[in-house]
C-alpha cells in the first residue's frame, strides 16, 4: 500500500498561491509515471494544473508557461480595478 504524507507538508502555501506543476526530466531512463507523481502531488479536493516536461526537446515548457500566464492575467482581469507598478 502505497502512503501518502500529510496535505500539509506537501503544498504549505496552496491557500495563499496558485500552483501549476511541471515534472521535468521525462526524458530520462527509470523515470516516475505521471500518474505516480500525480497520485502523490495532486491528489486533493481542488487539482492544479500539471505538465510533463523535457527541456531539451522543447516539450512542455511552453504549455507549463502558457498556464502560468493565463492563471496571472485571469486573476488581474477579475479583480476589476487596474493595478500599476
Amino acid at each position: 500500500m502505497i502512503r501518502r504524507p500529510p496535505r500539509s507538508t506537501l503544498f504549505p502555501y496552496t491557500t495563499l498561491f496558485r500552483s501549476v506543476l511541471q515534472y521535468n526530466k521525462r526524458d530520462l531512463p527509470n523515470v516516475a509515471p505521471v500518474e505516480y507523481l500525480e497520485f502523490l502531488l495532486n491528489n486533493r479536493d481542488v487539482q492544479v494544473p500539471s505538465f510533463g516536461a523535457t527541456a531539451h526537446k522543447c516539450e512542455g515548457v511552453f504549455e507549463t508557461l502558457n498556464m502560468i500566464t493565463r492563471m496571472l492575467l485571469h486573476k488581474y482581469v477579475s479583480q476589476g480595478t487596474p493595478q500599476y507598478a
